[in-house]
């Protein structure tokens, strides 16, 4: 397996778990907003959901992404990925 070849499936790799980490945060956070909301005794069509379901899908995403960036740093020291991956940017010649 070429170097290009595994930059492309470090890639994918990375979109996908990307993904299913912000649908599982997302999810969560949902979850908690909601029955916190309720548990403070207030009705599903109150108001103060739709800010609450805001914040709980912008925090699953930023969450996601801080998890992500974690996970990527990890995997790449412990399996010192760079050698066998191709350099995305190269500098311009000029």
């Amino acid at each position: 397996m070429n170097r290009k070849l595994s930059t492309l499936i470090f890639i994918i790799s990375g979109t996908l778990l990307n993904i299913l980490l912000m649908f599982i945060f997302i999810i969560g956070l949902l979850a908690g907003v909601t029955s916190l909301l309720r548990v403070l005794g207030f009705e599903p069509t109150h108001a103060i959901y739709v800010p609450g379901l805001i914040a709980a899908i912008l925090g699953g995403m930023v969450l996601a992404f801080f998890v992500y960036s974690k996970i990527t740093k990890l995997i790449q020291k412990k399996f010192n990925i760079e050698k066998h991956l191709e350099p995305l940017f190269r500098p311009k010649r000029r």
